[in-house]
């Protein structure tokens, strides 16, 4: 059996997927759009206070979440389901296309940006943050059943000597 993957590689992983997809969307609307007639000061400002939103909030709910973590026994890790990729994909297609609809070709821009943003706090900021957290406690942290996207990010941890790869957690 495959061994479940750290919340840490978790994040890394779900937050190049949402980057790459927004990417692809953003050079969608582009390539579909006449959105490079429309003035981008605006994309740009609220890009920013996306990305102080992410480097801000994303923080707090991560400390949180580490705060409520369970310790788990070996045979719980693992039981919080991964999202699939491709869900992922089909969330940014949604979102960019609902904005397209509603707020037009800048919207649709700015959604894309937004997920490209996002992704990248997600899979820079948050992986690098829990992965000194786990240096620190000495311990692994894994996603839990319970978690959801609206409700939060429930964790669980394991003592870092019996998980996977402590190796890589031990200084020097």
């Amino acid at each position: 059996m495959a061994e479940a993957p750290t919340y840490r590689e978790r994040l890394q992983t779900e937050g190049l997927m949402l980057a790459v997809c927004g990417g692809i969307a953003c050079v969608a609307v582009f390539a579909f759009t006449d959105v490079a007639d429309e003035p981008r000061s605006i994309t740009i400002v609220e890009l920013l206070i996306v990305a102080g939103l992410v480097a801000t909030l994303g923080p707090l709910a991560l400390r949180r979440a580490r705060r409520r973590a369970i310790e788990l026994d070996a045979d719980e890790v693992g039981s919080g389901e991964p999202t699939p990729l491709w869900h992922i994909a089909v969330i940014v297609a949604f979102l960019v296309v609902l904005a397209g609809v509603t707020l037009g070709p800048l919207g649709a821009l700015n959604a894309a940006g937004g997920c490209v943003v996002i992704g990248f706090g997600q899979a820079i900021l948050l992986a690098t943050l829990v992965g000194m957290d786990e240096r620190e406690q000495g311990r692994r942290f894994y996603r839990v059943r319970g978690s959801r996207i609206l409700r939060g990010t429930r964790l669980g941890w394991r003592p870092a000597e019996e998980s996977p790869g402590a190796d890589e957690l031990r200084p020097g």
